[in-house]
């Protein structure tokens, strides 16, 4: 069911993913990321998101669990990557950090708007199943770029506080 499957994606990419970032302390999380930027990171993610849900791998990932765990490990850690990229980056560049978050998540919201308004399947799947596969992205995607927003903003505006009052890091005046 491609519902169930989305679910585990939603899981990993918008649930353990950002949380294992999150809570791991810095120093830790710095020695076991791989730091390839903030940009590279949202693209990587992105283009393993929609290559992987493309009509075509969609279908040779149903053929057996050696590609479906390959989808899921890439998507898995590509979303690592990313939400380590935002955290790290939300210190020095927190609007750089804000706009990876939103541009990822309009176009995650834009690939479950896609399965939710097809007239046809696009997979080998029945179309309610692919309606609510993209309907439980069009769910947690938001909230989960939303609260990644207000935690952001709300470190950063807890940094301002301490420092004194609302400053620009260096290179965003």
């Amino acid at each position: 069911m491609l519902s169930s499957h989305m679910a585990i994606h939603i899981a990993a990419m918008n649930g353990l993913a950002p949380l294992a970032v999150w809570l791991l302390p810095a120093r830790l999380r710095s020695r076991i990321s791989v730091p390839i930027g903030l940009f590279a990171a949202t693209v990587i993610q992105l283009a393993l998101l929609w290559g992987w849900h493309a009509p075509f791998a969609m279908q040779w990932a149903g053929t057996s669990s050696v590609p479906s765990a390959l989808m899921h490990l890439t998507l898995f850690l590509s979303a690592l990557a990313f939400w380590d990229a935002v955290f790290s980056d939300a210190r020095s560049r927190p609007w750089n950090a804000l706009l990876a978050l939103l541009v990822t998540g309009k176009l995650f919201c834009l690939l479950g708007v896609l399965l939710v308004f097809s007239p046809r399947a696009l997979y080998a799947a029945p179309l309610g199943d692919q309606q609510l596969a993209g309907l439980l992205m069009l769910i947690a995607c938001p909230a989960t770029y939303v609260l990644g927003s207000i935690i952001l903003v709300r470190d950063w505006y807890a940094r301002t506080e301490i420092a004194g009052g609302w400053h620009f890091p260096e290179g965003e005046r």
